[in-house]
């Protein structure tokens, strides 16, 4: 149920979701401050669509950075390590005026690497010959063209402070990554040259909050291993200069909060804008990953009401909705029950609904997936097309791509939980929580891996 590039649970960095738009996946070196700049990192389990929306399907990994207000000060840290790591983070903070606040951040990293070439031997399991195709690890057709990474990262943050308690914050960053390695449908891929910048602006009241952000990721020249894509630097002609993306996301959300019934109930509602866009074009317009440049606008409006029944008893409800042009509207309850019973003894129970949008490889992919096939050839190499030999040779099937494509007709993937629990604590010692849950997944979506279930999908 999991892969390299999995999505299932929703990463957020103060509000932003930093994930690659293709592939849906995370690229953790691309974060533009220093992880000690984290005040809090939350995982919400569970399925969260009915607050967060699309890909919040098992849970919610929400991540803070601290404010500069809270974190005044320099610090230069410099660390070394083992596969010849060095790495050096600066970050200051501070304030001017009277109500402004800074923090700037800047960061590189240089370490060998632990992936190996792969286009002459594999490094473990068993290697894959002419009569060894299942449970074995394939040649890739060329080496890694970089064995080292580098990342290089820069950010900077502006607060500024109202009498209200209001805040208004207005922040940016740049990244680059060159060298890692993603393990993907197609074989391993390496990254040789990516750009992520990104800026958000945001403004929190006591009981608003308005915030947007863009994203964006410019790739140029990754390296399809397992077809010899983008590596050669000097290629030019269309379909060999590499896998490119040039993708964005645009999100701006509004949401409220206030206290009813003398506080004794809560409501939190908003609406959400989503707009993304890819584009996977080399300077000569020829599509290295899709057939064509692809996007998406999503619409969504939520809401939430936490109430206490009694002293003993808290409800909770919350729905959903999201409108998009790549898939048929979902609606995302979720609720759910808490019961004291006994003074640090209590039972609860929630039921959720949650969806996940196929990625854009998942839905569009079209992408070289090895060396070129010669259905024309004698028998000895192609038996099964051997008898058409002449007419293959005569409208040109000597030569043939083989693709890796992926499936537009794919429908969203759907989950829906129930979660009991117990929690209690014994003679104020002992803390014992009892949990069960029980989960219906619909159209799953995953990987179709080489050398899995051959009677389905044979190899020729």
């Amino acid at each position: 149920f999991n892969s390299s590039l999995n999505r299932r649970i929703l990463t957020l960095v103060d509000g932003r979701d930093p994930a690659i738009a293709f592939l849906g996946s995370q690229e953790w070196a691309a974060l533009s401050f220093p992880i000690d700049e984290m005040a809090s990192v939350e995982l919400v389990r569970g399925p969260g669509s009915a607050l967060y929306g699309a890909n919040a399907f098992s849970g919610v990994l929400n991540m803070t950075t601290k404010q500069p207000r809270l974190s005044p000060g320099g610090r230069l840290m410099l660390s070394g390590g083992d596969l010849s790591t060095k790495r050096a983070d600066i970050r200051h903070a501070g304030g001017f005026g009277t109500d402004f606040y800074y923090r700037a951040t800047a960061g590189y990293q240089q370490s060998d690497d632990f992936t190996r070439s792969r286009n002459v031997s594999v490094e473990y399991t068993v290697p894959c010959t002419a009569t060894l195709a299942v449970n074995c690890l394939p040649r890739e057709a060329v080496a890694l063209p970089l064995t080292e990474d580098n990342i290089r990262f820069g950010g900077l943050r502006l607060d500024k402070h109202f009498a209200n308690t209001s805040v208004f914050t207005v922040e940016g960053g740049y990244s680059t990554v060159e060298g890692p390695t993603f393990q993907t449908g197609i074989g391993r891929v390496q990254v040789t040259d990516v750009e992520r910048p990104w800026a958000r602006v945001n403004f929190n009241t006591t009981h608003w909050n308005l915030g947007a952000y863009r994203d964006a990721r410019i790739a140029e020249r990754q390296v399809a291993l397992a077809s010899g894509s983008g590596a050669n630097p000097a290629a030019t002609a269309p379909g060999t200069t590499g896998l490119w993306e040039d993708s964005s996301n645009l999100h701006a959300e509004l949401q409220t909060n206030w206290g009813i019934f003398q506080d004794k109930a809560r409501v939190v509602g908003g609406v959400a804008w989503h707009r993304q866009e890819v584009d996977t074009s080399d300077p000569a317009g020829f599509h290295t990953l899709m057939d064509s440049a692809k996007n998406e606008t999503q619409k969504s409006a939520f809401g939430q009401l936490e109430f206490n029944a009694t002293n003993n008893l808290k409800l909770v409800g919350a729905a959903r909705w999201d409108d998009s042009t790549l898939h048929d509207p979902e609606f995302s309850p979720r609720g759910g029950a808490v019961l004291t019973f006994a003074q640090n003894h209590s039972i609860r129970y929630s039921y959720s609904q949650a969806f996940q949008r196929p990625n854009y490889s998942e839905l569009f992919l079209r992408v070289t997936a090895g060396a070129p096939v010669n259905l024309a050839a004698p028998a000895a190499a192609n038996p099964a097309t051997a008898p058409l030999a002449p007419a293959l040779t005569a409208f040109g099937f000597n030569s043939m791509r083989v693709l890796a494509r992926g499936n537009n007709d794919l429908e969203v993937e759907k989950v829906k939980s129930h979660e009991l629990g117990y929690s209690g604590i014994f003679a104020g010692k002992v803390f014992v929580t009892v949990d069960l849950y029980k989960s219906n997944l619909r159209n799953f979506v995953t990987d179709l891996l080489p050398g899995v279930n051959q009677g389905a999908y044979p190899t020729y």
